[in-house]
């Protein structure tokens, strides 16, 4: 029997998590870990993951980017949670396909000619390094 994700409302907040030593990776669409000391991938969840863009570790939770949508992710499970506020919307649309990592006290992505910090449970970022925007004439 598939689960189905947690309500809308939900972010996630009262679990637990742990990352486990190891790999944490999306092939053909599904999240898989793999033990440091095994060649053998571990299935996570049932959730579809077509279209990730990126994936981080943080604070004990796998944070993908799948459809320019950010999800926070149970490692030992696989159950997502798309819900950073209260409101009409149901996940988080950052609008782009950017890569996405942690440096071990915040979340961060390269988005909107910048890198952007990143919380999760406000459901902001904000402007940490801008780029210089470049016309390119053809």
């Amino acid at each position: 029997m598939k689960k189905s994700p947690p309500p809308c409302s939900e972010r996630g907040t009262g679990v637990k998590t742990t990352l486990k030593k190891g790999t944490y990776a999306v092939r053909k669409g599904k999240l898989y870990f793999q033990k440091t000391d095994s060649s053998k991938w571990e299935k996570l969840g049932d959730a579809s993951w077509e279209n990730t863009t990126g994936i981080a570790a943080h604070k004990g939770w796998l944070y993908l980017i799948q459809d320019g949508k950010l999800h926070r992710v149970d490692p030992s499970s696989g159950v997502w949670y798309p819900k950073p506020l209260d409101g009409p919307e149901c996940q988080w649309y950052l609008g782009w396909p950017g890569p996405i990592w942690s440096d071990g006290k915040s979340l961060y992505a390269i988005r909107n000619n910048g890198i952007e910090k990143l919380d999760f449970d406000k459901a902001r970022s904000k402007v940490v390094q801008a780029f210089p925007v470049d016309s390119i004439t053809v």
